[in-house]
């Protein structure tokens, strides 16, 4: 199976290369989250478990769906000169199923760092 960490890696290609080469098409859709962000909601679930549902799987997501390919844009509209290459295959790792994740950490606590704002940190630390 292969795997793909696709900011890490956008953000790698377009400072190395000026180019992001996707692997897919970009049309599949993930709910991404900044990792402060994802400590917090951490915590928050601490102090709050016996609020919580405990029969269920809990996810930490921002809520929000963005498709990879907005991803992409959103990289190379803060890297001068990227050109952004779709692959032509779809996504097989999830082949697409937009499962909404169970939000019940949102209940107590909310995502505080934008997308744009996560990948702009990201950009400046890789």
């Amino acid at each position: 199976n292969e795997q793909s960490h696709a900011i890490t890696d956008f953000i790698k290609m377009a400072k190395r290369d000026k180019k992001i080469k996707m692997r897919t098409n970009g049309e599949e859709s993930r709910q991404l989250l900044y990792s402060g962000d994802a400590a917090e909601c951490i915590l928050t679930i601490t102090k709050n478990y016996k609020e919580l549902e405990k029969d269920k799987s809990m996810d930490i997501s921002s809520g929000h769906w963005i498709k990879i390919k907005e991803v992409a844009e959103i990289i190379a509209d803060q890297i001068e000169g990227v050109e952004i290459i779709p692959g032509h295959k779809i996504d097989q790792t999830q082949k697409n199923a937009m499962n909404g994740p169970n939000n019940e950490a949102l209940k107590f606590w909310k995502p505080k760092t934008s997308l744009r704002d996560g990948i702009k940190l990201m950009i400046q630390n890789i």
